[in-house]
């Protein structure tokens, strides 16, 4: 999973991957960074994750802003969630498979 928070007001903000395991969130994450200091929260940029073989790589506003690798699942799933009391706008969410032969 991977995720961007901010516990308070005066928290700087965290992005960074997560293993789940039987509903349960593992931590220490797989990896962690700040936000960038110039972070936008009410209007984060363009966000993309692009997941090849166990490597994990984050992307914002087209510059790599995290990388973690884990190898414990074959495949997996796709999904969106935001904490009570967040928004979340959409635009162009998709998925593509490189591997798909169409």
């Amino acid at each position: 999973m991977f995720e961007f928070e901010k516990v308070n007001r005066f928290d700087e903000g965290t992005m960074y991957f997560s293993a789940w395991q039987n509903g349960y969130q593992i931590r220490p994450p797989l990896a962690e960074v700040n936000v960038p200091p110039d972070f936008d929260w009410n209007n984060p940029g363009d966000l993309s994750i692009n997941v090849s073989g166990d490597t994990f790589t984050a992307y914002l506003n087209g510059e790599q802003v995290l990388q973690a690798q884990d190898d414990r699942y074959d495949e997996g799933k796709v999904g969106l969630a935001v904490n009570l009391g967040s928004k979340l706008i959409l635009n162009g969410f998709g998925i593509d498979d490189v591997t798909c032969q169409e």
